[in-house]
Order: structure tokens, then C-alpha cells, then sequence
């Protein structure tokens, strides 16, 4: 976005390439500048044009530098200072035309060869280093000797056989022309590094308008006020993760003020589907799954802690011990194992009827099942009843612990209100499967979760899987809110 045809005082320029801002007291080292780093205009001063010829004597391209007066923003340098930038880079939008290109690395070797002419390699600190080469005096040494033999060989007049064959002159020669190619390179290469140090030409600015920039370029900078556009791209998704930390990168360059334009609407649902391919059934009875059960730390009786030589699994004593502690005036009789996943329990009353239960786990891990074997027909009611207590006592209505907790929980309060209630009957890995009901009316269905890096925090479907009648369901189905 430019502000206005021409470069103006307190426009905003964006560096777009590594510049060096020469120290104008002399005293002290050149301002590195970096791709990413912003100017602000103080005075807009002389251009400068280059015609380009190639040796054809044919115009290339126009090449037109611009003086100006800038203050570098974020940078410890008070004072303002003098740069160069080439204009057709602002011209062309962020580039150059390929005739540009080619004009641009021409004006470059000139430069190059009139400090050749200046500096020449025979003055150089590489032209010493490769007189002190150690390779390259072997091979001198090794052309002496040549010639000495060459002369002897004249001397004597001789014609074959020679003591000095050109062949070997030819070699020499090539020897110290590899070596001394590797010294020129370099002194090439020191003197036009040093060339774009300090001449203001081929270290000249590559800029655009610096009022509106990328959100990768706005990284590692922070501004007063931001306006950010919230769309990456037309065609571009919004439900990724690189979306996601693209936005948070540009959200996160404002240090006060924030400003979203073309806020978008994302919803973890945006792409979630909805199935219901099953017939009403009004037969269809509420049945809560007991969760499993597991302990930590929790003593148990000394009546029990006799039992548990045997190797005896430990929730399965504890849920023992909470049993006894609701049936008042009962005693443990047994305990037996019968697998590693299987006990048996046998308690009596204060009357001496017995009742028998099997408690079952997941092979020395978490109660999965409590179930009456048998009972006197007195006692039933009383063992029905501790063992109802005992799971209500450890029921959990708790939601899981990441993004599904503040969706499930707006669930739960949106279904009150309409004299529904939510049940989460089982979490497994990608999938939470829930029964909602309302009076003697239930509906179970079953909703799958993205967890990878790619997606996570969206919903991919909601199935229907039984249902009472058709209206419960469609009160599930419009808690997904794909607007």
C-alpha cells in the first residue's frame, strides 16, 4: 500500500535485502541494517540515473538510485543517516525485471573492474600470500630447474631424448596457474565484499512501503498499533495449525493497540458431520455405564489387610472396605481369589445371612464390575443398595481436561434448560460416547474428535446411534452450531 505516487518525508519504507549504513563522523564502524528492518523518511534527496549499456554498446536497462535521509526505526542509532536505494526494486513491486537484473550485475562488475584498476592484485595482500605460498614456490623452483635443462639441452644440440621435453613445461605451468587462479578468486571476492560494505551504489536499499507488510515479515518487530487482516489467503484454510500460529504471529506484533479486519467465524464444528441413519425406537431404556474404579493410598480394615497374603488385588480390597463401611453391622467372612481378575467376597449380616460378591478387575488394575452372586432374600435390598451408594460415591461427572471440557460443559447447560440431561458414558482415544434424556425419552449417540497436530481441537462427526424419538435428536443435533 503506497502512500502517495512518489516517496515522500514520514513515509514508512520496509528493507527488503542487508544493507550498511556508513558512519558519517568516520570514527566509528558502519549500521548493519537487515532484510525485515524499517526506515522512516526524513528528506527525500537527488536522484541519480545509469544508463546501462552491454559491450554491443546496447541500452540494457535504466537504473535510477535515489539519495535519501532516513531514520532507522527500532535501532540504537539517534542520528540520521544518509542510504541509496535503487528505485526500480519500489517501481517493480518487490523485484526487478529480468533487464534490470542483468543491468544491475553489469553496474556491479564495472564498479568491480574500476578497483581492479585502483587496487590492482599485484598490490594486494593476496598476491603476497601467494608469493609465500610453499606449493606455489615448489612449482616455480620446478620451471627453473626445467629451463637450466632446457639450456643444456640446446647446448648439446640435442633432439630427442630430452632432458627438458615442453610437455613437462606445459604442466608447470598449469600448476601455477591453478594456484594462482585461487589467490585471484579471492581477492575478487575480498575486494567486491568490500565494495558492498562501502560503496553506496552496490550497497544500495531494496525497499517497498512499509504501511502494510506480511505477518512473516512483522515477526520479531512489535509496533503501537496494528491493523491485521485475518484472512492468510482467499483460497486458504482456517482450521489448520498453520493458520493458527500465523495468526498469533501477527496478533502478537501489536504492543497496545489491535485492530481485525475480516475477522473470521471458526468453529470447532466446521467441518464436523452429522449421522442419522436410525428409526425411533420408544423401547429404548436409559442405561448408565459404571465407570471403573482405582484407588491411591486408601487404607483398608485390619479385618480385610488379613486377606491380602494371597496377592490380592488392591482396588478390589478397597471397594471391600467401602462396601462394609455401607452396610452397617455386617463382617468380612472371605475372601477368595479366583484369577488374577476375579474375587469373590462373602459378607454376613448381624441376622448371619450371607451374601456373596464378585468384584471384578483389570488384572491387577481397576474394578471394572461389582455384581450380587447371591444373597439371602432378607439382605438383597441392602447389598443392591451399598453398591449403588459405592458407585455414586466415586461417580465422576467431570468432562475431560482440554479443548472438549468448555464445549461439553455449554452442552450440559443448554440441555438443562430445555429439561434434558447429558450424560458422558465413555471417553476413548478420538471418540466420547454420550446418552442425553429427558423424562422416560433417551437418545445415545457418539461424537469423534480430532487429537493430531494438523487439526486438533475440531470435531469430525456426531452419530446418532439409538434414539426415542426423532425431536430429542434434533435437540442434539443443533447443539453443533456450524454458522
Amino acid at each position: 500500500m503506497k502512500n502517495g505516487k512518489d516517496l515522500a518525508e514520514n513515509d514508512v519504507l520496509i528493507l527488503n535485502n542487508n544493507i550498511n549504513i556508513a558512519d558519517d563522523t568516520g570514527l566509528g564502524i558502519p549500521t548493519k541494517a537487515v532484510n525485515g528492518s524499517y526506515f522512516l523518511i526524513r528528506e527525500v534527496l537527488d536522484q541519480i540515473p545509469e544508463r546501462i549499456y552491454n559491450r554491443k554498446k546496447e541500452l540494457v536497462a535504466n537504473l535510477n538510485f535515489r539519495r535519501l535521509k532516513v531514520k532507522l526505526l527500532g535501532s540504537t542509532m539517534n542520528a540520521d543517516a544518509e542510504i541509496i536505494l535503487l528505485e526500480n526494486y519500489l517501481d517493480g513491486i518487490e523485484e526487478l525485471s529480468r533487464e534490470e537484473q542483468v543491468a544491475f550485475k553489469i553496474f556491479i562488475n564495472r564498479k568491480l573492474a574500476d578497483a581492479k584498476n585502483k587496487y590492482p592484485f599485484e598490490i594486494s595482500e593476496e598476491y603476497k600470500n601467494l608469493q609465500i605460498d610453499q606449493a606455489y614456490k615448489d612449482v616455480n623452483l620446478k620451471i627453473e630447474k626445467w629451463r637450466s635443462l632446457r639450456k643444456e639441452d640446446e647446448d648439446a644440440g640435442t633432439k630427442r631424448n630430452l632432458k627438458a621435453p615442453r610437455n613437462d613445461l606445459q604442466k608447470y605451468e598449469s600448476e601455477l596457474n591453478k594456484i594462482k587462479k585461487r589467490y585471484v578468486a579471492e581477492y575478487s571476492n575480498n575486494l567486491l565484499r568490500s565494495l558492498r560494505n562501502s560503496d553506496p551504489f552496490i550497497n544500495s536499499a531494496l525497499v517497498n512501503y512499509g504501511w502494510a507488510i506480511t505477518v512473516h515479515k512483522s515477526v520479531g518487530s512489535s509496533f503501537d498499533s496494528v491493523l491485521l487482516k485475518a484472512i492468510q489467503q482467499e483460497d486458504g484454510g482456517k482450521s489448520n495449525e498453520s493458520y493458527f500460529r500465523w495468526l498469533y504471529s501477527g496478533l502478537t506484533a501489536s504492543k497496545s493497540k489491535l485492530h481485525i479486519l475480516s475477522p473470521q467465524s471458526i468453529s470447532p464444528f466446521e467441518n464436523c458431520t452429522i449421522v442419522d441413519e436410525v428409526s425411533s425406537d420408544s423401547t429404548i431404556k436409559f442405561i448408565p455405564i459404571r465407570a471403573n474404579l482405582s484407588f491411591n493410598n486408601e487404607d483398608v480394615s485390619e479385618d480385610i489387610r488379613r486377606f491380602n497374603s494371597e496377592g490380592l488385588n488392591y482396588n478390589s480390597l478397597v471397594v471391600t472396605n467401602h462396601l462394609l463401611n455401607h452396610l452397617d453391622g455386617y463382617k468380612l467372612e472371605n475372601v477368595k481369589k479366583y484369577s488374577d481378575y476375579l474375587i469373590k467376597v462373602t459378607l454376613v449380616s448381624k441376622d448371619n445371612f450371607e451374601a456373596v460378591i464378585a468384584i471384578s478387575n483389570k488384572g491387577n488394575k481397576d474394578v471394572s464390575a461389582i455384581r450380587k452372586e447371591r444373597s439371602s432374600q432378607e439382605i438383597q435390598p441392602h447389598i443392591d443398595n451399598a453398591i449403588e451408594q459405592l458407585y455414586n460415591e466415586f461417580k465422576s461427572d467431570d468432562f475431560p481436561m482440554d479443548f472438549r471440557n468448555e464445549i461439553y460443559i455449554d452442552w450440559f447447560n443448554i440441555l438443562k434448560d430445555q429439561n434434558c440431561s447429558l450424560h458422558l458414558q465413555e471417553s476413548h482415544q478420538n471418540e466420547d460416547r454420550f446418552s442425553v434424556t429427558r423424562l422416560n425419552e433417551v437418545v445415545n449417540f457418539n461424537v469423534r474428535y480430532t487429537t493430531g497436530e494438523k487439526n486438533y481441537g475440531f470435531f469430525s462427526s456426531l452419530t446418532i446411534k439409538e434414539k426415542s424419538n426423532d425431536n430429542l435428536a434434533e435437540i442434539i443435533k443443533n447443539l453443533i452450531d456450524n454458522d
